[in-house]
């Protein structure tokens, strides 16, 4: 119960115990209730108290009438304040006004009140009177002013910390044991503690204080006005809360107080791992640390640990760690994305995502077959690299014949690891090739060679530097090229020993005749003479 209130109920029963002393006949008023408006009064407030009065006897009080003091009047002198007759078992109200005086800021203002009637008895008229002094605590005008004179940054992100200068002003009045705290469901927090004591800040005196905030980490940026909680007690010894506010504090995106940058290192072909520097940037006024979680999509798979760690990275500086990323090979080239989750030691996790493009190499493999059952040379076209080709189109001529004809042939698509086929019109050991494509980046290469049979596969692996013209051609024995360790297989046509067409029936008739005529000569020459003896 308040200091003043506890008064007011002495009052009354000291009021009420004197009108248990009056005899039992004629009447008898009491202040049974009082108020006061405005309820909360200052130094220089003008208000009124109202009195409730009872008439508790057995005859009417006539001519009602209130004194009190101190005055309102300018010159000293309370006007009397008339309530007129009051009969038994009924009541009235009495209003008194009141100023409070300048002096008496965190104070008890007390307004006295003297309360005169009159009645009839058998003798002659008679008069009575009842007095009561009402407590009326004066509030005193909040005397703490509180500025920002600068903050430790001029941004910060959620879950960061920032550190406010304050000057604590004290206009005139009683600031006793200051304590600050923050309200409930506040964006912000204490740093480390959840009060701040202060002291004392006396009456027209200055003091400075730093008070670190801590930024929530479901912060929504924008500009804050912090509101703070100062806890006080004035000259009466009443706890006094006000609410200031501090600032501004700016938020900003957690995602701008941090750079990521994610690089290849190595190529980044399909159906191979390669190699990216992982770079985190710190670009807040505070040391932290980081974890970095990658992401696995159907294109791209981490290689080790999906979960890095970088430890201190200092106001401005960076970090950097190599990672190894795996590429599917079900996939073909172009440009895909890949989410990186950064979560520094803040606690807000920010995601990024990064763009990579897949490279794949377009590579065929060309192969002279040799002389087919039907007396023609086939040659062999083959995808032998990691991206599908397109647009596959064949154009061979025997080499140095005159007038032989142009073969044409259009393959169309290529997928990885298939071949085609193209047949010439006539047999021939060395053959004019030339083979345009398109890339699955829709990029036209062109490969022009003179295939010979004794030279084996032609390759060919598209140049980074020339896309769009005659890439690089060596000759090689590759899986679809070399003769044949077979030494019979002459006998059988494929010179270039690679997929046989049959057999060559012309190479047949000759080799029999060989025979013939070595069994002849052995016959002749070994066999009969030795028979002969």
């Amino acid at each position: 119960m308040r200091k003043g209130n506890v008064l007011i109920m002495m009052v009354l029963m000291l009021v009420a115990l004197t009108a248990l002393g009056f005899a039992a006949s004629g009447p008898m008023l009491q202040v049974t209730d009082q108020s006061i408006v405005p309820t909360e009064v200052y130094a220089g407030t003008t208000g009124y108290l109202t009195l409730t009065l009872a008439n508790k006897g057995d005859a009417t009080a006539t001519g009602v009438t209130a004194y009190y003091s101190p005055t309102y009047a300018a010159d000293g002198e309370s006007a009397p304040v008339f309530s007129g007759d009051i009969t038994a078992d009924s009541g009235a109200q009495l209003t008194i006004p009141f100023k409070i005086p300048a002096e008496s800021a965190g104070r008890i203002f007390l307004v006295k009140v003297d309360i005169y009637y009159s009645y009839q008895t058998a003798s002659g008229d008679a008069s009575r009177s009842v007095s009561i002094s009402v407590p009326i605590q004066v509030s005193q005008q909040n005397p703490l002013v509180v500025k920002t004179s600068s903050t430790g940054r001029n941004s910060l992100a959620p879950g960061e910390k920032v550190s406010l200068d304050l000057e604590l002003q004290n206009s005139g009045g009683v600031v006793n044991d200051l304590v600050i705290t923050m309200p409930e469901n506040s964006s912000f927090s204490l740093n480390g503690a959840t009060q701040e004591s202060v002291g004392s800040v006396s009456a027209n005196t200055t003091r400075q204080i730093t008070l670190t905030l801590l930024a929530s980490s479901a912060t929504t940026p924008g500009v804050y006005s912090v509101p703070i909680i100062f806890t006080y007690t004035d000259a009466l010894q009443n706890p006094v809360d006000k609410i200031l506010y501090v600032g501004p504090v700016t938020v900003t995106e957690a995602s701008a107080q941090y750079r990521i940058y994610f690089e290849p290192v190595t190529p980044t072909e399909i159906g191979t791992p390669a190699v990216f520097r992982l770079t985190v940037q710190n670009m807040g006024s505070e040391e932290v640390s980081a974890v970095v979680d990658l992401n696995s999509t159907d294109v791209f798979t981490p290689i080790g640990m999906q979960r890095i760690y970088f430890d201190s990275i200092a106001p401005g500086g960076n970090a950097s760690k190599n990672v190894t990323i795996g590429i599917s090979s079900s996939k073909s080239s172009g440009y895909y994305s890949m989410q990186l989750r950064l979560t520094p030691s803040t606690g807000q996790t920010i995601i990024y995502t990064t763009g990579i493009t897949v490279e794949a190499t377009p590579e065929i493999t060309i192969n002279l077959e040799g002389t087919s059952s039907t007396g023609k040379t086939q040659i062999l076209v083959a995808n032998t690299g990691s991206t599908q080709i397109k647009s596959v189109y064949v154009t061979a001529k025997p080499n140095g014949v005159a007038n032989a004809p142009v073969t044409e042939n259009f393959i169309g698509t290529l997928s990885v690891d298939d071949y085609a086929t193209v047949e010439l019109s006539s047999v021939s050991s060395q053959v004019d090739v030339e083979v345009r494509f398109r890339d699955s980046n829709n990029i036209q290469h062109t490969v022009k060679s003179t295939l010979d049979s004794s030279e084996g596969t032609i390759n060919y692996t598209s140049s980074a530097n020339m896309p769009g013209g005659v890439g690089g051609i060596s000759n090689r024995t590759g899986g679809f090229a070399g003769r044949s360790s077979n030494p019979l297989s002459m006998l059988f046509g494929g010179a270039a020993g690679g997929r046989s067409s049959g057999p060559d029936w012309t190479t047949i008739a000759i080799a029999v005749v060989v025979l013939a005529v070595i069994t002849y000569l052995v016959y002749t020459r070994y066999w009969k003479k030795r028979h002969a003896k």
